[in-house]
């Protein structure tokens, strides 16, 4: 065929590929030829370069393909099987065991989840929160959030699912982000967290009136120690176990850096998740703790809302669960790549 080619005259190298081997005249050239596609194909944007086939073919990593919605899964049924366990136990110790085997670092929690008052003792420990650290070239911090509500007042019997989801999409974020360099330090955060209406006693609600009192606690300890002033990008991921098809676009996130997740779905070909069409909506939920505290660069990523949907269960089964959390967890992947990339010419204009 590739003599047949020359023969025409034809330089038709996708023709010379598919029936193996290089025309002699490219054969010295074939990595600069590579590099010239690669280049193109970023340029221009071409939704085929996501095509993992053509990835694999030009020897280009896509880590967002590693994203696995039933590692998701499977995280989430180690929680809840830990909550029967050990019931009225923090999970932070499973958290931290976890995070350690990705190569995470995992300063104190004291440090960052700050220390209860005096006479809100008995409710110290059960604040606390679990963060671990993948150092970046830059030490300026992404910070990587997912709430959680377990241990103790019932919090987890009307649905178990929707209790640990968030934090087992982050576990597995994490393992994923872990797997390759970052341009920025990867802060994963893991917050103990109020279920909406649950019961607190009169004395917290008086000196702490929030419906998201471990974000809020979280949010004021970053700004006592001023890391808020180097966060770049807070993604606060919320509500992924609701019954939602889609992913909400928060009204109250940072526009510039909300968009790059839907641009970051039309490459991939998520829009049935991200939808192009959908509208701006407001959702309580406790990102409003760090965009309280000045901390604009805040996007919200949830399928659901402040209410926990109590037929979930019902409505979904697992494999499209999971399918739903593969999705939001690439297209996450892919966008912070993208954000990462945009700071970085930031900093390269800035002199930074």
């Amino acid at each position: 065929m590739i003599e047949e080619e020359k023969k025409k005259g034809s330089c038709n190298v996708e023709k010379a590929l598919i029936w193996g081997g290089w025309p002699k005249r490219l054969e010295g050239h074939r990595l600069v030829f590579l590099c010239g596609v690669v280049f193109i194909l970023c340029g221009l944007g071409c939704a085929d370069f996501r095509n993992e086939g053509l990835l694999q073919w030009l020897g280009v990593e896509n880590t967002w393909s590693s994203f696995s919605g039933q590692q998701v899964l499977l995280n989430q049924t180690q929680l809840e099987e830990r909550e029967v366990q050990v019931p009225c136990e923090p999970v932070q110790d499973y958290l931290e065991a976890r995070l350690a085997s990705l190569g995470a670092s995992l300063p104190s929690s004291e440090a960052v989840a700050g220390h209860a008052e005096g006479r809100h003792a008995h409710i110290k420990r059960e604040l606390q929160s679990t963060v671990a650290v993948l150092e970046g070239r830059s030490k300026d911090p992404i910070l990587l959030i997912a709430p959680y509500r377990g241990a103790c007042e019932k919090r987890i019997e009307e649905n178990p699912q929707n209790a640990w989801a968030n934090a087992s999409f982050l576990l597995e974020l994490g393992r994923v982000l872990s797997a390759q360099p970052q341009p920025y330090t990867i802060w994963l955060v893991f917050i103990p967290e109020n279920s909406p209406g649950a019961q607190r006693s009169a004395s917290i609600v008086e000196s702490l009136s929030t419906p998201w009192l471990g974000s809020e606690r979280v949010a004021e300890a970053l700004k006592a120690e001023g890391v808020l002033n180097q966060v770049r990008v807070a993604i606060f991921f919320d509500g992924l176990g609701s019954t939602g098809e889609s992913v909400s676009r928060d009204s109250h996130s940072h526009p510039v850096y909300r968009e790059v997740f839907w641009e970051s779905a039309q490459a991939l070909d998520a829009t049935d998740v991200f939808s192009d069409t959908s509208d701006l909506s407001s959702s309580a939920l406790g990102h409003h703790a760090f965009l309280g505290k000045g901390l604009r660069r805040t996007v919200l990523i949830t399928t659901g809302t402040s209410e926990i949907s109590e037929n979930r269960t019902d409505s979904v089964t697992q494999s499209s669960q999971a399918n739903r959390w593969q999705t939001v967890g690439r297209v996450s992947v892919e966008a912070l790549g993208r954000i990462g990339r945009r700071l970085q010419r930031m900093d390269k204009i800035s002199g930074g």
